[in-house]
């Protein structure tokens, strides 16, 4: 979900994590590293996947950069565009 913009915005934090993940592989989990070459032949199909999901993206980059934070963030889950179910009741009941 990341555009862009957004990631050089947070460069530094998401770079460092993505260091640690590699790190990671690197000294613990070496079995992790077999995905690497497969990660490197499939880019140009990884990117177009990534075109086609972010031609169909609802979130904007003020809502993804507000889950950058130095302090936990949570938001209450939104509810459902669906009809209520039967015997649900609501607000004004």
């Amino acid at each position: 979900n990341t555009t862009p913009a957004l990631y050089i915005r947070h460069f530094g934090p998401v770079t460092t994590r993505d260091i640690v993940v590699v790190a990671g592989c690197l000294v613990y989990e070496w079995k992790s590293l077999a995905a690497f070459p497969l990660l490197f032949r499939n880019l140009g199909r990884t990117w177009a996947k990534r075109r086609v999901i972010m031609s169909k993206r609802r979130a904007d980059d003020r809502y993804i950069a507000s889950w950058f934070r130095d302090q936990p963030v949570s938001f209450p889950a939104s509810l459902p565009d669906t009809p209520e179910a039967p015997g649900e009741k609501t607000a004004g009941d």
